[in-house]
């Protein structure tokens, strides 16, 4: 689900949050994560543009291959 929650950073902080998920063995594909800020009526956002990120991972298959000689 979205995560919606009041906080007070300032200027030039940050805060992270950390989202687990599982994702099926047969997943192809992308996964999108979009982050986007809204500033209080009563202060003014002057960098509109600025407000939302969004970041895509696709997806990679990964493969295991072991190769060998036998040596007589």
């Amino acid at each position: 689900g979205n995560i919606d929650e009041l906080v007070n950073i300032p200027v030039s902080g940050s805060i992270n949050y950390t989202v687990t998920l599982s994702i099926p063995a047969n997943f192809t594909g992308s996964l999108r994560n979009t982050a986007t800020v809204e500033s209080p009526a009563a202060v003014p956002d002057f960098f509109l543009s600025n407000n939302a990120a969004t970041d895509t991972s696709y997806s990679v298959v990964q493969i295991q291959e072991s190769i060998w000689n036998d040596i007589d």
